[in-house]
């Protein structure tokens, strides 16, 4: 301290001034290196102490050396030429403490052109957004669980935008998840706009509803994901009659309910027979190995028998039934029966309430919504 307290008085009054401004300078030399590094820069919390208050050390004994050297300045030109080599030595002190931290610690370098080049494609692929809006990338998992509350909510193309947003086109391109995030919210898109210049229901149920149940086939599905697919998309109509209900329509839109209504049920009452159909055999595959025999009969395939030696013991009839039943009413069985041997012995039949095939409609938790 005594040191830096004497190199400061031999400096002279011009010099202590010139040290003053030259630190001044110094400080923005500093912060202009930094400005060049981006600011979550891991070498930033060892540059700032190590560069920093060692820099400001420097003035005084720089300025005494040149008042002791060239002596005393007498013209504002010499203090200049004092302030000038204070903040020149500063700056370059700093400039070779950067690189000298870079080539010790190459791990920092490289993550930071890792983190520099990842937000670099991210600014690239995201979308243009509102001028004066603030931007704030989110995480992976934080954009997941935003574009599928927005999609929830029905703002498909507020759930687009969060994930264009955020997400850089490597994981757009790559992501299984997020790639089918977007095919959702696409399909979802189309859905509620199918035609950009009429987006009215009758619009819709012309161009899309009636399409999207015509087009499913009327033949036996060959998995259980096929199964409860084409269950969905007569569902997903039956709710777009719905929502229909709750909007004042033209009679257009009067005529495209009625028209929506007449081929929901006409694709059930032609399709559930065989779903169940295609359920039975299905699982019966399954339960194969279990020496368990499905089999579905009466009118419209509606009753379905389940034979083998494990329901001999009614509480294994209670307990298959209670795994089963949620699907066998959204096919709308009315009959489960449960026997141990084919045609003999003992049998216990659930007599269930399903509607009709032709009833337009949903189950929502456990209970059938009926829509007219």
């Amino acid at each position: 301290m005594e040191k830096f307290r004497t190199s400061a008085l031999l400096a002279g009054k011009g010099a202590v001034i010139a040290s003053v401004i030259a630190g001044f300078l110094l400080l923005i030399a500093f912060s202009s290196v930094l400005a060049g590094l981006d600011k979550h820069d891991p070498s930033l919390p060892m540059i700032l102490p190590l560069f920093g208050l060692p820099a400001l050390a420097l003035l005084p004994p720089v300025a005494s050396f040149t008042q002791r050297k060239w002596g005393q300045p007498t013209s504002t030109g010499g203090h200049i030429g004092i302030v000038a080599i204070c903040g020149g030595v500063g700056l370059a002190l700093t400039v070779v403490g950067v690189l000298a931290i870079d080539s010790a610690f190459p791990e920092l370098a490289a993550k930071r052109v890792q983190e520099q080049q990842l937000r670099a494609a991210t600014e690239r692929t995201a979308p243009p957004t509102t001028t004066g809006a603030r931007k704030t990338h989110l995480d992976r998992a934080a954009m997941l669980d935003e574009a599928r509350s927005a999609l929830q909510g029905n703002q498909p193309e507020r759930a687009l935008t969060i994930v264009y947003d955020n997400a850089p086109a490597e994981i757009l391109r790559t992501d299984p998840e997020v790639k089918t995030l977007v095919a959702q919210i696409e399909t979802r898109i189309k859905a509620n706009d199918i035609s950009t210049h009429d987006s009215n229901f009758a619009e819709k149920v012309r161009s899309y509803w009636l399409p999207q149940i015509s087009g499913i086939a009327t033949t036996a599905p060959a998995s259980a994901p096929d199964i409860w697919n084409a269950v969905a998309k007569l569902e997903d109509a039956t709710r777009a009659l719905e929502d229909s209900n709750a909007t004042p329509l033209d009679q257009a839109g009067k005529d495209a309910q009625r028209d929506l209504r007449l081929a929901i049920a006409a694709k059930q009452r032609a399709f559930f027979p065989i779903l169940r159909g295609a359920y039975a055999k299905i699982v019966g595959q399954a339960m194969w190995e279990r020496d368990i025999d499905i089999r579905v009969s009466g009118a419209g395939n509606r009753s379905i028998t389940w034979t083998g030696g494990l329901f001999a013991a009614r509480a294994n009839i209670a307990r298959a039934q209670g795994e089963a039943q949620t699907h066998l009413l959204r096919l709308r069985f009315m009959h489960s029966t449960y026997e141990w041997v084919r045609g003999i012995g003992e049998r216990y039949t659930y007599t269930m309430d399903a509607p009709a095939d032709d009833a337009v409609g949903y189950w929502d938790q456990g209970a059938f919504k009926p829509v007219r």
